[in-house]
């Protein structure tokens, strides 16, 4: 089985100049706000990496806004079982 070694890994800080992103957007309880949420906050979730992250941020440009959790059902890659184990840590606006 040959791997395909030579790929560059495609994680490199290019984002290095922007700023924390958990500004506000984790409640004391550890649930993340959808429309406040940056990358990093999204990747916390169980499931999510980089490139998810940033299909949920540019889904919610396009929409303006998040109004339910169920609009992540658009992005691809979440079906309605990783939106469930999703939804217990997921708010849409801070409370």
């Amino acid at each position: 089985a040959a791997s395909s070694g030579g790929a560059p890994a495609s994680s490199a800080a290019s984002d290095a100049g922007a700023p924390p992103a958990t500004g506000g957007a984790i409640t004391p309880d550890g649930k993340v706000i959808l429309n406040l949420a940056g990358e990093e906050d999204l990747r916390r979730l169980p499931g999510i990496g980089p490139s998810k992250a940033k299909a949920i941020i540019d889904l919610r440009g396009k929409l303006k806004k998040f109004r339910r959790v169920e609009d992540l059902l658009r992005v691809k890659g979440i079906g309605r079982k990783k939106l469930a184990r999703l939804r217990p840590l997921l708010l849409i606006d801070p409370p």
